[in-house]
């Protein structure tokens, strides 16, 4: 595991995740207010920057590990005058299974305090985390990702970067409902995903859920003649425990059906302040339409503060649910506190969908 702390001098990190914040408090939490920040006493930088004092490393995430892909995230966090680690925000993740044991080992950090003026103050730090999958790693994808018989012959296969783990349809999950889907894929010479079209589908569930995770696939392009080109690729994916196995989801579920036993967020003693979070993609399905809408999406946020189970309340079309539903799934928040305990909790979101003018016209 590579790492590389830095110091900041200028304001604390609640600055760059503002408007984000004040997005997911008008959303999940209407009418509250933020916290109080600890005053910033970093404008001209401390005069000693805080040494650390204990820093443990953080797991590959096990569900990684048949898929062998690196990856990094960047965390600032603040250390305040007693050398605890407040406010740790992701800036940056090349894939969101990273974001979690980077948050959560960040967390247990301990710090000597910067000291400004002689006494200890605040300061703010950048942590890069470096995730590299461990030695006698055997990678398997769960994703099936083949060349399409359309692709440009002769040419070098795309190589994956990031993907995004698809979000089993709640309803069909609650249910033990499995079934497998098959997306087809057109890359573009940068290695992004331009449109995506189902194939297959045993329900239709699983394809719009397969087509809104591949939307955020990132592959290093297609080469030919050493020059990177345009490709296809076709993505299965198999619905059912093994492949989208997450340990806590029996227990949510169990904990869902009992009516009153997940606590809304309001009525938690704070309401919890995100520390990763996002805007969906625009469907690629709905590219060249012009097409506005909208969507609301209810979940559940565990005890660590993850987000789990998301669900489609009401969409106005399924595009822009699924596509909500797989944007939330991979935000993250201080842990709910219920009576001085951490708790899950439920909370509920919308967002609009609205094309870029990129996204107006189709590729």
């Amino acid at each position: 595991m590579n790492m590389r702390l830095t110091g900041r001098t200028h304001q604390p990190p609640w600055i760059p995740w503002a408007c984000q914040a004040i997005f997911a408090a008008l959303l999940l939490f209407p009418g509250s207010a933020a916290a109080d920040a600890p005053q910033n006493d970093t404008t001209n930088g401390p005069d000693r920057l805080p040494e650390i004092l204990y820093r443990p490393s953080p797991y590959y995430p096990a569900q990684m590990d048949a898929r062998g892909i690196t990856g990094n995230v960047i965390v600032q966090f603040l250390v305040n005058k007693s050398g605890e680690v407040l406010n740790p925000v992701v800036l940056h993740s090349s894939l969101p299974a990273f974001e979690e044991p980077a948050i959560s080992v960040v967390r247990h950090w301990k710090f000597k305090p910067a000291i400004k003026d002689g006494k200890p103050g605040y300061a703010v730090m950048d942590q890069e985390f470096q995730f590299v999958p461990p030695e006698g790693a055997n990678p398997k994808f769960h994703y099936q990702v083949t060349p399409s018989a359309n692709a440009p012959s002769g040419a070098s296969p795309p190589t994956m970067l990031t993907f995004h783990p698809v979000v089993y349809p709640y309803e069909l999950e609650r249910a033990e409902v499995t079934g497998k889907a098959s997306a087809r894929m057109l890359l573009s010479d940068t290695g992004s995903v331009l449109r995506v079209r189902i194939v297959s589908c045993s329900r239709p569930e699983f394809g719009l859920a397969l087509a809104a995770a591949v939307q955020g696939f990132m592959y290093s392009p297609a080469k030919k003649g050493g020059r990177p080109v345009p490709s296809i690729m076709v993505v299965d994916q198999v619905f059912d425990a093994e492949h989208l196995f997450m340990p806590e989801t029996r227990h949510l579920l169990s904990l869902d059906r009992r009516k009153g036993a997940v606590p809304p967020v309001s009525g938690l003693d704070a309401p919890p302040r995100p520390l990763s979070i996002g805007r969906p993609f625009y469907p690629s399905a709905l590219v060249g339409t012009g097409i506005i809408g909208d969507a609301t999406v209810e979940f559940m946020i565990q005890e660590g503060g993850w987000v789990r189970l998301p669900r489609i309340v009401q969409a106005s079309r399924p595009e822009f649910g699924y596509a909500a539903v797989e944007e939330v799934a991979s935000w993250a928040f201080e842990p709910p506190i219920f009576h001085g305990k951490p708790t899950v909790a439920r909370a509920r979101v919308s967002f609009k969908f609205k094309p870029k003018p990129s996204e107006a016209i189709g590729h």
